[in-house]
């Protein structure tokens, strides 16, 4: 399906026809991308007789941004909840210091935005 043509240049075929593909990806993950629009592409078209290659590709490009929206969604809520959790650590620790009457438990306390 593709071969080096060039450092960062990758020939695939992408709904059919042949492109040069200039990335700094290995080529094995040019593959893998390509190998998931080409899915895309061919479970679109299975669904809907008659969808030209274009509204194809316009619809597995909104489908694809959807699922990164979604994806960075979850992303920013799992960021939210493991700063909230370090934060209430840092909280524990100091507790902990003052009662061993440590002047500063948690020296990690300026690192949290």
């Amino acid at each position: 399906m593709a071969r080096s043509e060039k450092p960062g240049s990758v020939a695939v075929e992408l709904g059919g026809q042949r492109f040069s593909v200039v990335s700094d990806a290995p080529p094995e993950r040019m593959r893998e991308v390509v190998d998931y629009v080409n899915d895309h592409l061919k479970e679109l078209n299975q669904g809907r007789r008659g969808l030209d290659t274009e509204r194809a590709a316009l619809l597995v490009a909104l489908n694809t941004a959807e699922a990164l929206f979604k994806e960075r969604d979850s992303h920013e809520a799992l960021k939210a909840t493991i700063r909230a959790r370090a934060g209430q650590l840092l909280g524990t620790l100091d507790e902990v210091g003052r009662e061993l009457g440590l002047d500063s438990a948690s020296t990690l306390g300026g690192l949290l935005p």
